[in-house]
């Protein structure tokens, strides 16, 4: 559970313990707390203001305290005007990381069945190359080898050999043009420039 919809969920608790009103999830609303103020998410207190009939201030402050009390994950609270600032404990972090560490498919979104297409350059030889080339190179072939649960091993693999091949191709030309371009190629290597 995401710690939104863990503030969220006990947020709703609080409400219909203290104004005895059932909240929907989707009318409450939560964000990431700015940088200027103490918290780690923020609840924002305007649209319960008809439930509970009091100032922002007054709302946020017995919201909080009853988080504070009741739910042992949440550290401490401020309100500041219509928003509930939120500090979660240590316990709501451990146990939100273990849940993370014992999760095998964590961060991996389910297969859609789509095709992607990430495209990126390949150094055209008959041009200069520049730092342009190797960035677009460089981000471009990981991007592309990213494991994902949405493409079968074996097409990475089949991508991977395909692109290998392009790849040292391109090297091997490049090799070449570096040759003519810093001495010409001599047949008998004792009439070479020196450093050849």
């Amino acid at each position: 559970m995401t710690p939104e919809l863990f503030i969220i969920s006990k947020a709703s608790e609080a409400i219909q313990a203290l104004y005895n009103v059932e909240m929907p999830a989707g009318q409450l609303q939560v964000q990431v707390t700015r940088k200027e103020f103490e918290g780690d998410f923020t609840l924002v207190v305007f649209p319960l203001l008809r439930i509970s009939k009091t100032t922002p201030e007054n709302t946020g402050n017995a919201i909080g305290e009853w988080l504070k009390e009741n739910v042992e994950e949440i550290a401490g609270y401020n309100t500041v005007k219509g928003f509930l600032n939120l500090s979660f404990s240590n316990a709501y972090w451990n146990r939100l990381f273990s849940e993370i560490a014992s999760a095998e498919d964590f961060g991996q979104l389910a297969p859609t069945g789509r095709t992607i297409m990430v495209e990126y350059s390949s150094p055209n030889t008959n041009k200069p190359l520049h730092l342009g080339h190797i960035r677009n190179n460089l981000l471009g072939w990981p991007v592309c080898d990213l494991p994902s649960p949405a493409r079968p091993p074996d097409a990475r693999a089949a991508n991977r050999r395909v692109s290998a091949r392009e790849r040292h191709g391109v090297h091997r030309r490049l090799r070449g043009l570096r040759t003519r371009r810093i001495a010409p190629v001599h047949p008998d290597r004792e009439h070479a420039p020196p450093g050849l």
